[in-house]
C-alpha cells in the first residue's frame, strides 16, 4: 500500500547559474521567467563582484547545476580554463551558452577558439522576416526545420566559422540572413552563443492563437533548457492527444458522421474520438451504436456537453443557482444513460457555445468533474490574461482552481505551428469540431492524425478523462525521487523507473471546498488549510496509484429530476437534429445553414431564448390567428362548393345521362 505522508517537500533538484552584468537585465529576467517554467532554480551572480565571481566558480562544480549561461560582457570577469575544468562530469560536461552578444568579437573568438569569429553588424530585419529553425537542430526536437514568426530581431550577426559551428536558428527573409544560435562542440563540451534580440514593432498582443509569437520571443532559451535540464525540468508522463466531437447522439449515422467508418480511420491512423454528449439524448441511444462504443473504449469515449444544450446555457443570461440544477440533472442524466446502455462516461465538461462563469467551475469541481474544454479556457465573465506566459501551457487553475484546458477548432485549415509548438512544450493537444468535419467522408481527420503522429510517434490518444487523470507535471530529483504538481482532482500516476521511488506531490489549494483525499480508494491524510497541498507518495517500481479528491456536495441521484418537460429544450433539441440527421447531409442543405450562420442570423435564435415566452406567446396567437382565418376560409370555401353542386345538378339535361355499352 501506497504511504502518504504530509511534508513541505517541494524544492528545486536543478538550478541555472546565470553570470551577468547589468547591461543584461532584460535578458536576465526572460531567463528567470522561463527557468520558472520548466520548474528550474535560478542562481544569478553579479560579474562586476570579485567575491561574487569566486563563489559563481564553485557553484559551477555543484552536482545541481544542470546549466551555464554567461553574458557576453561577463566574459572577461572570468577565466575560461577555470570555467571549462568546473563544468566537467563524469559523463559529459554540462551545456554552457554565452548570451546577450552585441558585438566586441574578441571574447567570442577566444573563448571558442575562432569557431565564432565575432558578431557583426546587422541590418535592420525586413518586414516579414521568420526565425529559422536548422532542421539538424537535435535541441530543437520536434520543431527542428520549423519557421517562427520573428518578434524580436537580433543586435548582431554571428560569424560561425565553416566546419567548426552550427547554425542552429537563423532570422530571415529573402536573401537577408542573421545567425541568432550557434552552437559549438569543442574543449569545454557544448557551448551556445546567443545573440541579444531586440523587440521589433509593437509588443506582442496577449490573444488565444498568439502561442507563436510568446514562444519565439524566446525560442533559443526554451530550445536551450529543455535540452540542458532533460528529466529535471518539469515534464508530463506522456504526449497527449484527443479529438473531440460536439452534439452527436448514438445513432448511425449521425449527420457526416459514420461511426463504423470513423473507427477504421482511427486504426488505420491511431488516433482516439470523443463524443462530447448532450444529456437530453440519455435515452435515444442505438443498441448497435452502444457494441460499437462497448467494443472499442481504446477508440471511442464519452463526455458531457452541457445538459439541455440550449444557447448560452451556462452564460450571463441565467442565474448560477440556474447553473447547479444544470449541473446535477446533467450528471443524473448521463449516470441514467450508463445504466441504459452500460457504457461509462468521463465526468468532463464541454460547455455548449461558450464558456461558462468562473461560479460554474466551483460548482463543476464540486459535482465531481475532471475539467472543462472549450474554445476558449476563461470564463465568460472574465478577461483575457494578458501576461504572455499564460499561453505556454494550454490549461489552467487560475479560476476557481479548477481545470480549464483550450482546445483548437479542427474543422478547415488547423494552425500546424501552433500543434508543433504544444508539442515542443509536451502539452496535450485537444482537437474539437462538429458533424460536418466529416462532410468529405470519414478520411477527413487522416492528415491531422498523421502529422501529430510523425511529431511525437509516442503521442497517446485517449479520452478527456485520461487526459485530465495524467494532468499533472513531473520532475525527476537528485535522490531519485521525483516532483509532481497535481493539476486535476484526480491523477492516475505512475513510476517509470526500475526501483521503488518516493513521490512528492503538491497541489494548489485556492478557493477551498471541504474535500476528502484517498489513495487507491483508502482515506488520507490532507491538510486542507494550506496551498498548495503536499503529500509524499511511495510508489513500486511499475505501479500506479489513484489520488482523487472529491468535495462535499448535495447531489442526490434518486431525486434529480431527468425528464424532458421543458418544450423550448425538445424543440430545439428535435430542430438540431433535422438540422444534423437530414438538411446537412446534402449540398444544398449544408449551403443554406453556412448562409445562415454566417450571415450573423442565428442572433434570432440567442434573442428567442432571451425572450421565449414572449415570442411563444406571440406565436401561439399568431397561430391560432392562421387557424382560425383558414377554418373560416375552408367554411366559406365549402359553402360555395356546396352551392355550385346544387346549381349544376338543377340544370343539367336529361340527355347527359350516357346508355351502358354492351361492350
Amino acid at each position: 500500500m501506497a504511504v502518504l505522508l504530509l511534508c513541505g517537500c517541494l524544492s528545486y533538484a536543478a538550478e541555472i547559474l546565470v553570470i551577468r552584468t547589468p547591461d543584461a537585465a532584460d535578458e536576465a529576467e526572460q531567463i528567470k521567467g522561463i527557468a520558472e517554467f520548466y520548474g528550474l532554480g535560478i542562481h544569478a551572480v553579479d560579474a562586476s563582484s570579485v567575491q561574487s565571481v569566486a563563489q559563481a566558480l564553485t557553484r559551477l562544480a555543484d552536482r545541481h547545476t544542470v546549466a551555464v549561461l554567461v553574458a557576453q560582457d561577463a566574459l572577461p570577469a572570468l577565466r575560461r580554463d577555470a570555467v571549462v575544468n568546473a563544468l566537467r562530469r563524469p559523463n559529459k560536461a554540462i551545456p554552457l551558452m554565452i548570451f546577450d552578444i552585441h558585438g566586441n568579437s574578441e571574447p567570442l573568438n577566444s573563448w571558442s577558439d575562432g569557431a565564432v569569429r565575432g558578431c557583426g553588424t546587422s541590418s535592420p530585419a525586413p518586414a516579414g522576416a521568420v526565425l529559422v529553425i536548422d532542421k539538424d537542430a537535435a535541441i530543437a526536437r520536434n520543431l527542428a526545420g520549423w519557421r517562427l514568426p520573428a518578434v524580436s530581431a537580433p543586435a548582431c550577426d554571428l560569424q560561425p566559422a565553416e566546419g567548426r559551428a552550427q547554425n542552429l536558428i537563423v532570422a530571415q527573409a529573402g536573401a537577408w540572413r542573421s545567425s541568432i544560435l550557434v552552437r559549438t562542440q569543442s574543449r569545454p563540451g557544448e557551448v551556445y552563443y546567443a545573440a541579444r534580440m531586440v523587440r521589433s514593432g509593437e509588443p506582442i498582443k496577449v490573444a488565444p492563437l498568439a502561442l507563436p509569437e510568446v514562444f519565439s520571443s524566446a525560442a533559443t532559451y526554451f530550445l536551450f533548457f529543455r535540452h540542458a535540464a532533460g528529466d529535471y525540468a518539469w515534464h508530463y508522463d506522456a504526449q497527449y492527444a484527443n479529438l473531440t466531437i460536439d452534439d452527436p447522439w448514438l445513432t448511425e449515422p449521425y449527420g457526416h458522421l459514420a461511426y463504423g467508418a470513423l473507427l477504421t480511420e482511427m486504426q488505420k491512423h491511431r488516433f482516439h474520438t470523443t463524443i462530447a454528449f448532450i444529456p437530453w439524448n440519455f435515452d435515444r441511444s442505438e443498441p448497435d451504436v452502444v457494441t460499437l462504443f462497448r467494443e472499442h473504449p481504446e477508440h471511442y469515449s464519452i463526455a458531457v456537453h452541457g445538459d439541455d444544450h440550449t444557447h448560452q446555457e451556462f452564460g450571463l443570461s441565467s442565474t448560477p443557482r440556474e447553473h447547479v440544477a444544470k449541473i446535477k440533472q446533467a450528471v443524473a442524466r448521463m449516470e441514467k444513460f450508463s445504466s441504459l446502455t452500460g457504457l461509462p462516461y468521463d465526468r468532463f465538461m464541454v460547455f455548449p457555445h461558450s464558456v461558462g462563469r468562473e461560479e460554474s467551475f466551483i460548482d463543476l469541481k464540486r459535482y465531481g468533474f475532471l475539467g472543462t474544454a472549450n474554445s476558449l479556457n476563461v470564463p465568460s465573465d472574465k478577461p483575457f490574461p494578458t501576461d504572455p506566459e499564460f499561453l505556454l501551457r494550454p490549461f489552467t487553475l487560475r479560476y476557481a482552481n479548477f481545470p480549464s484546458l483550450f482546445r483548437y477548432f479542427g474543422e478547415g485549415q488547423i494552425r500546424r505551428l501552433d500543434v508543433a509548438i504544444q508539442i515542443f512544450l509536451g502539452n496535450p493537444v485537444l482537437l474539437y469540431g462538429h458533424e460536418g468535419l466529416f462532410e468529405d467522408g470519414p478520411t477527413a481527420f487522416n492528415g491531422t492524425a498523421d502529422f501529430i503522429n510523425r511529431l511525437q510517434p509516442a503521442t497517446r490518444w485517449a479520452s478527456l478523462g485520461t487526459i485530465a487523470r495524467h494532468l499533472y507535471l513531473i520532475r525527476l530529483r537528485d535522490d531519485g525521487g521525483y516532483d509532481v504538481r497535481m493539476f486535476s482532482p484526480e491523477m492516475v500516476l505512475s513510476n517509470p523507473g526500475p526501483r521503488d521511488a518516493v513521490f512528492h506531490v503538491e497541489r494548489p489549494n485556492r478557493n477551498a471546498i471541504a474535500s476528502v483525499v484517498t489513495v487507491d480508494g483508502e482515506p488520507a491524510p490532507i491538510d486542507n488549510t494550506g496551498s498548495p497541498q503536499r503529500m509524499r507518495l511511495s510508489i513500486p517500481a511499475g505501479q500506479s496509484r489513484t489520488v482523487r479528491i472529491t468535495y462535499q456536495n448535495d447531489l442526490d441521484l434518486a431525486h434529480e429530476d431527468i425528464s424532458k418537460s421543458s418544450l423550448y429544450s425538445r424543440a430545439l433539441r428535435l430542430a438540431s437534429d433535422f438540422r444534423d440527421l437530414y438538411l446537412l447531409r446534402s449540398r444544398v442543405g449544408r449551403m443554406l445553414a453556412d448562409a445562415y450562420y454566417s450571415n450573423g442570423l442565428d442572433s434570432f435564435e440567442l434573442r428567442l431564448e432571451r425572450q421565449w415566452p414572449s415570442y411563444l406567446a406571440m406565436f401561439t396567437g399568431l397561430a391560432a390567428l392562421v387557424w382560425y382565418v383558414r377554418r373560416r376560409l375552408r367554411k366559406k370555401r365549402a359553402v360555395r362548393t356546396a352551392k355550385q353542386a346544387r346549381t349544376e345538378h338543377l340544370h343539367a339535361a336529361p340527355s347527359s345521362v350516357v346508355a351502358p355499352s354492351n361492350d
